[in-house]
């Protein structure tokens, strides 16, 4: 595989991972770290109700994944509707151009990459054979 001396920010769009996350993030170290000089990976989550929270706050304690940034986003609004109250919020999902955008604007790297995980899947496979 070639070699890039660069570093790296791949930024990750999620949304309800909790169960792949992990993999995900381990499978993108593997590859990354072998093609380029330093990396750093984001994930921006995209007010996952799962527990991509909990998984992401463990991958970013101590003993987590090294180079690892998250932001995790929500946007909290009241319910419209006749049966709606007034202490009642929901959650409304960002679209993936603003969430990008929140990703690479926390970027240190020389050059940036950005997907969302299936999308990562499909390169991943491509990359390891």
């Amino acid at each position: 595989m070639p070699f890039f001396p660069c570093f790296l920010s791949a930024v990750f769009v999620v949304r309800n991972q909790s169960a792949s996350i992990e993999n995900i993030l381990s499978d993108a170290v593997a590859i990354i770290a072998d093609i380029v000089s330093d990396y750093e990976l984001i994930v921006v989550d995209n007010a996952s109700d799962d527990d991509s929270i909990l998984v992401l706050k463990r991958l970013t304690a101590e003993n987590g994944l090294a180079n690892l940034q998250v932001y995790a986003l929500t946007k909290e609004g009241r319910s419209q509707g006749a049966s709606a109250t007034p202490d009642v919020r929901c959650c409304h999902v960002y679209p993936i151009q603003t969430l990008e955008y929140r990703g690479t604007r926390h970027h240190y790297g020389d050059a940036i990459s950005t997907t969302d995980t299936a999308s990562y899947c499909r390169f991943a496979s491509v990359l390891s054979g």
